[in-house]
């Protein structure tokens, strides 16, 4: 089904009456509430952006489907109606939504990284264990260059879902919650930082100095982390964390 609806440009309404219009279409679409799989297409258009806001993803809920794929809808339209970098005029904003009833997740079981200690200017060979959900164990070969500049002593190697959890209390908590920083020292790399970030359907694997910690999704690597990603069909949950030492070349 395709529906449509026109909302008033205005700074402070506007994104909240596009948040509202886009939930009542998804919800009359799919006529029901309740358990599914979300593959979600963003398109924001505006005057003052050099290109427009896509953002691909897919998002899995227990009991409100509709209401999950709508999660990263705000964040766009923040960066559309109130830009911190320039004036926008908006335009227009498409969402394209396929939901099925099917649960397509897969859950981080176990990761190897086959050996206790790196060397910088090495690639090594983590090995990750996904296990979808009623299925068989599937196994990921991931190659994570340790850079020349990484610093030597004790490390992490982290193998965590690329997406963040959906909250509890789905896109009600997540409007009510601050927003999400997003870097970037331009609109074109807001812009980026907001559409290429990690996907639910990610498998990260991160190198970084010093003990585990959480890391930052939004970010890249840098000459003192690694990091790879790797994309699945399945909505990942879970993390794994591998001790490990670097060593000078």
């Amino acid at each position: 089904a395709t529906l449509g609806t026109h909302v008033v440009a205005d700074r402070q309404l506007g994104s909240v009456l596009a948040l509202v219009s886009a939930l009542d279409v998804v919800d009359r679409a799919l006529d029901r509430v309740g358990e599914g799989t979300a593959r979600v297409r963003l398109t924001l258009r505006g005057r003052g952006l050099e290109a427009p806001i896509v953002r691909e993803n897919v998002f899995y809920h227990p009991r409100d489907v509709g209401s999950a794929a709508m999660l990263e809808l705000p964040e766009a339209l923040r960066l559309l109606f109130a830009n911190e970098f320039v004036r926008t005029g908006p335009v227009d904003v498409t969402v394209e939504a396929e939901i099925t009833k099917a649960r397509q997740t897969a859950a981080v079981v176990e990761a190897d990284l086959g050996r206790p200690r790196l060397r910088r200017g090495d690639v090594a060979t983590v090995r990750v264990t996904l296990r979808p959900f009623q299925g068989e164990p599937v196994v990921r070969e991931v190659e994570l260059a340790v850079p020349e500049q990484f610093p030597t002593g004790p490390a992490t190697v982290l193998v965590r879902a690329g997406g963040r959890p959906v909250p509890e209390g789905g896109l009600p908590a997540a409007l009510l919650s601050e927003p999400v920083e997003i870097g970037g020292k331009s609109a074109a790399e807001q812009l980026a930082a907001f559409t290429d970030r990690d996907r639910n359907t990610d498998v990260v694997v991160e190198l970084v100095p010093g003990p585990a910690r959480v890391p930052d999704s939004t970010g890249a690597a840098t000459p003192r982390t690694a990091k790879v990603r790797v994309p699945t069909p399945w909505v990942v949950r879970g993390r794994v964390q591998l001790a490990t030492t670097v060593d000078g070349p």
